[in-house]
Parts: C-alpha cells; sequence; structure tokens
C-alpha cells in the first residue's frame, strides 16, 4: 500500500481504493505538516511545486514533508502488522 502512496501520481482506481477510513485515520494521526504534504501530493495529485505554491513553502520543504510522512505510515502499517 505504502509502494502505491509513493507513486508520484496515484492513478484514479488507486486512489479510490487508499481513500477509505482507514487510510484517512491514518494519516490524521501525522503531523499536521506532514498530513498536509502528503494529502497534496498523493490524494490530490499535485505536483510539489503546485503543493508549494498552495501552502507558500518551497517545493523541497513538501517533498520532505511527503517522505517523513510516507516513512511514518510505512512504520505504522508494519508495527499493526
Amino acid at each position: 500500500m505504502l509502494e502505491q502512496l509513493a507513486a508520484p501520481a496515484a492513478e484514479p482506481a488507486l486512489e479510490s481504493s487508499l481513500a477509505g477510513p482507514a487510510l484517512e485515520q491514518l494519516v490524521e494521526q501525522l503531523p499536521a505538516a506532514q498530513a498536509t504534504a502528503l494529502r497534496l501530493t498523493v490524494l490530490e495529485s499535485l505536483s510539489l511545486r503546485a503543493a508549494a505554491e498552495r501552502l507558500e513553502i518551497s517545493a523541497m520543504s513538501v517533498q520532505r514533508a511527503q517522505k517523513k510522512a510516507i516513512a511514518a505510515l510505512r512504520q505504522q502499517l508494519v508495527g499493526a502488522g
């Protein structure tokens, strides 16, 4: 599942399968910056640059937050499995 989250642009079918309540619950547990970066870049399929413009931060900051979010979700899933 997390490999799919890390993909640059999720396919529409994939988005619907990942946008369930379980995923949202995990994302809500992340720090706000990480959750926002993940939502914008993965669930809304925005580029790093577009997400950065929306958040008024650098694209590098968005990328760092996204990577931390994916690592945290991976850790949560490994711990739960």
